[in-house]
């Protein structure tokens, strides 16, 4: 399903409903599942949005259509009526920078808004000695809200950023030991245990002393890290040649309220997986390294306006004549690892853009789909969802069922390949009758 018709916008929908947004990464708390910690990704600039806890995803009229429980045509209304402002639209006291930052417009502010801003901080105004304080007129006011929301530089240097980070932030040997190359109890708690209490232990012990990445899959996805300390990596950005403003352009770092520039909290333990376009970095996304890490399994980057589609590992479609499309970023390596060429926009719903990508790059080509098995079929709901889309641009693509981990509980690609090996996968395609070339 591709989200281009929507007569609004996502931000408009969300400032519509009241729902508080992280500008910094772009998360809200979900509103379609008990959400402790904000797991609901926004993707502003292609009104795309996606929960890594209930695993829903949409446009701008799915969203709609989940919070109000209506049609199709009911959503498409509502959302006209956001458009219009009609529907009691909610105008927020303060200025969207978020809006402000993707047109491009922030020295063209309307004086209307200016003015707002100027009343409420004249409002503000204290007496020294009878004597009013001079305060900052209204367009600075607008300027000091957006201190931590960053103006993108150009692309390629966007881009050069990016390439810094990574070259400068390699995964430590300790990292690779404990959250990479090894099954632990805490980055990679399976859910393929048994509820027998033997037949438990004995699978624990044979799981977690078996391999999840070689060494060589690291570097060929040039995966990163970025811990705590920070002030070497920053110092290192500058003498590069970066400007402050370039380097908080990707939202990694941050500016404070004094306006240091600091480490954004929510990159801090975490391992950096970069999507490659022809081998440099478009985008960038940051997934939990250990408990002391902030809430959130999965962080992305500000996307540059320019970067367009984003699909993982996109690279390898030059290579093959056959590809797997896997649900996750570890579960794309992971296939890729064992020799099954893969890719994954690590969404079911896909952007103009990106379904556009696909639908030319799939053409002529073996396509191969391969999700989550879960017990509320969630992952096999969103393998049908993208045979569907990718049917409707001509390309025909097959659904592999993974089988149900033990105790009836999930089970990934990832899981299955570094259980079960390359073998057992290949018995799967034999068995589902589906075509492969191993």
């Amino acid at each position: 399903m591709t989200h281009f018709n929507a007569p609004t916008t996502l931000l408009s929908v969300i400032e519509y409903y009241r729902i508080p947004v992280d500008y910094h990464t772009d998360m809200i708390s979900c509103p379609f599942h008990a959400d402790g910690t904000p797991s609901c990704h926004l993707n502003f600039h292609e009104n795309i949005w996606h929960c890594f806890g209930c695993k829903k995803d949409g446009g701008v009229l799915d969203f709609i259509e989940q919070k109000e429980n209506c049609s199709r045509g009911r959503a498409f209304h509502i959302a006209k009526e956001i458009a219009s402002g009609i529907s009691g639209f909610y105008t927020p006291k303060y200025v969207p920078m978020r809006n402000i930052l993707y047109k491009q417009n922030a020295q063209k502010v309307s004086k209307k808004t200016l003015q707002k801003v100027s009343k409420k901080t004249s409002s503000k105004n204290k007496s020294v000695n009878g004597k009013k304080e001079k305060t900052p007129n209204a367009e600075h006011s607008l300027r000091d809200t957006s201190r931590s929301v960053p103006v993108f530089p150009s692309f390629s240097r966007y881009q050069e950023v990016l390439e810094k980070i990574l070259e400068l932030c390699p995964v430590p040997e300790e990292i690779q030991e404990k959250c990479l190359l090894k099954k632990n109890s805490f980055s990679f708690t399976t859910t393929l245990y048994s509820s027998n209490p033997e037949e438990k232990t004995i699978y624990e012990k044979e799981y977690y002393t078996s391999p999840v990445f070689q060494k060589s899959t690291l570097l060929a996805f040039r995966v990163g890290y970025i811990g705590t300390m920070y002030k070497e990596l920053l110092a290192s950005l500058r003498e590069a040649g970066f400007t402050d403003d370039e380097i908080c352009s990707c939202n990694v770092f941050k500016r404070n309220s004094k306006g240091t520039v600091i480490l954004s909290n929510c990159f801090k333990n975490r391992i950096l997986y970069p999507y490659l376009r022809e081998g440099k970095p478009m985008h960038i996304i940051a997934r939990k390294a250990g408990k002391s890490c902030s809430a959130g399994k999965y962080r992305h980057v500000f996307s540059h306006p320019n970067s367009g589609y984003r699909v993982l590992n996109e690279d390898i479609l030059t290579q093959t004549a056959q590809v797997l499309i896997a649900e996750g970023v570890t579960d794309c390596m992971k296939a890729n690892e064992n020799g099954f060429p893969s890719i994954s926009p690590v969404t079911t719903h896909f952007s103009h853009a990106t379904y556009a990508f696909l639908c030319a790059s799939l053409k002529g080509k073996r396509v191969v789909i391969c999700f989550d098995t879960d017990p509320n079929d969630s992952g096999q709901k969103g393998a049908k969802d993208v045979q569907e889309t990718l049917l409707k641009g001509g390309i025909s693509a097959e659904i592999l069922t993974l089988p149900v981990g033990r105790g009836g509980k999930k089970q990934d690609l990832c899981e299955f390949l570094n259980t079960f090996g390359k073998g057992e996968l290949l018995k799967l395609f034999e068995e589902q009758g589906i075509l492969w070339n191993a």
